[in-house]
């Protein structure tokens, strides 16, 4: 897992409680297979596959792309999500045309489905790795 996303983990700054979507599925499915849960927590999605290709994990949830099917086995869509933006407060953005302009800049998590998506989808704005 990785802090900060709902579909993986997220810590209450307010509580200390740890929930998201991985978390809670692991923790019960070692609950029903009477094992231990152990999470085990990595900065950033590539490098979760990463270990999970190393056999260092059992189980995560990410989502399936033809790059990664190439190496991991998927099951059957558990969530589909939109992917979508996050502008700051009186932001001009309200359009994705608004955004595809010269000098606008777009945080990605290096290794991210993002970092390879967005400029695909994007000719005109780039993007900015937010943890290398």
């Amino acid at each position: 897992m990785y802090a900060g996303s709902p579909t993986s983990m997220v810590i209450s700054a307010r509580t200390g409680d740890t929930h998201g979507i991985t978390f809670e599925l692991g923790r019960e499915l070692a609950k029903r297979l009477n094992v231990p849960f152990e999470p085990l927590i990595h900065q950033r999605v590539d490098q979760i596959l990463k270990a999970m290709m190393a056999g260092e994990l059992d189980f995560t949830v990410t989502n399936a792309t033809p790059v990664r099917a190439k190496d991991l086995d998927f099951s059957q869509t558990l969530l589909s999500i939109e992917l979508g933006y996050l502008v700051p407060p009186n932001s001009s953005v309200f359009t994705v045309e608004d955004i595809d302009k010269p000098g606008t800049r777009i945080g990605v998590t290096q290794g991210s489905t993002s970092e390879r998506t967005l400029p695909k989808l994007l000719k005109n704005a780039s993007s900015s790795l937010l943890l290398a």
